[in-house]
């Protein structure tokens, strides 16, 4: 197994993204292969675009190929960790179908690449036309004998065992004492209080493999929660917020974002890239910049939330909900 310390960076969703769009523009035989995985044969290369958004969300490569009916789009998703959006697979297909009815194309098909970790935990009765797990395709590569389907190769896999690593760094078994996770914890809070004033990030020893937050000028009850591994950030409004929240919510979930009741609690998630548990931090602020952000939205959802609300009633908090955000230990 490779080692992650040892491979270039730090690899993201984004870079299987252009790594298959440049895949489909030098070589028309991996298009044809590719598209034969959703049920086309003989297809032929015509373009490809990287993060196509309409009104109906975003389609990370969208690639186009001709065959005997017509001009057809194959629309790719990636995933290395982050969790499902909802609806994604829907969406794609209404993407897919406006595609049709505009008379652009004659067909489409969807395709989900990811780990095979990943692809075997997604349910079945979501109606992608085709999943292809990057390990396939990395197969495939190495079988080209060429120095770039080599390199590309080892991108692919490289993502896949990011994925192992985060999965088994997250496992409940797994919850004793780690160095290197509580140098990223550390890391991770240093540079929130760095770039970050409106956040407050306070010394987490614990063994979670998570990050409680809070947010300055934001009422006690109401704080946010970064889960490394798993590939989401939440909003978590504590009981005595929950009715108000979820009739104030309700009509302004980010897109891509979902909310739910859990435990008393009310959460709402946006999606995001996990970390690699053994890599340093320095290796991995790109990953942290894009998960703040989107805890600096939900912020600021907080904060319109609580200015046009009535304040509840100051019950008691319960006991698992009464902790300093900085001291959890999970």
């Amino acid at each position: 197994m490779e080692n992650a310390r040892k491979f270039a960076f730090n690899v993201q969703e984004r870079d299987i993204d252009l790594l298959l769009l440049g895949q489909c523009n030098i070589s028309e035989v991996f298009v044809s292969w590719l598209a034969d995985k959703v049920g086309i044969v003989g297809a032929k290369f015509d373009e490809a675009h990287h993060s196509v958004v309409t009104d109906r969300g975003e389609t990370d490569v969208l690639l186009y190929v001709n065959e005997p009916e017509g001009r057809i789009a194959i629309m790719i998703e990636d995933k290395i960790g982050a969790v499902m959006q909802p609806r994604q697979c829907e969406r794609y297909h209404e993407r897919g179908e406006a595609l049709v009815n505009s008379g652009a194309i004659a067909g489409y098909r969807t395709l989900l690449c990811a780990p095979n970790a990943y692809i075997v935990a997604v349910p079945p009765n979501e109606t992608w036309h085709g999943r292809i797990s990057f390990e396939e395709i990395a197969d495939w590569l190495t079988k080209q004998d060429s120095p770039v389907n080599f390199w590309h190769a080892r991108i692919l896999n490289a993502a896949s065992l990011k994925l192992g690593r985060a999965r088994w760094a997250d496992e409940k078994s797994n919850l004793a004492f780690n160095e290197q996770l509580a140098l990223l914890k550390s890391d991770y809070r240093q540079f929130i209080l760095l770039n970050y004033p409106n956040l407050q990030a306070k010394v987490q020893t614990g063994r979670d493999r998570e990050y409680y937050i809070a947010g300055s000028g934001l009422p006690p009850g109401i704080r946010f929660k970064h889960s490394f591994f798993k590939g989401f950030v939440m909003m978590i409004l504590e009981r005595r917020w929950v009715e108000a929240g979820e009739v104030w919510l309700k009509s302004r979930v980010p897109e891509g974002g979902s909310l739910l009741k859990h435990g008393g609690e009310l959460h709402l998630l946006l999606t995001t890239e996990i970390f690699d548990p053994e890599l340093p931090f320095e290796a991995q602020q790109e990953t942290a910049k894009v998960a703040i952000d989107r805890i600096l939205t939900l912020k600021d959802l907080a904060t319109q939330f609580v200015e046009t609300t009535e304040p509840p009633l100051l019950e008691p908090l319960s006991k698992e909900t009464n902790v300093d955000v900085g001291n959890v230990d999970g």
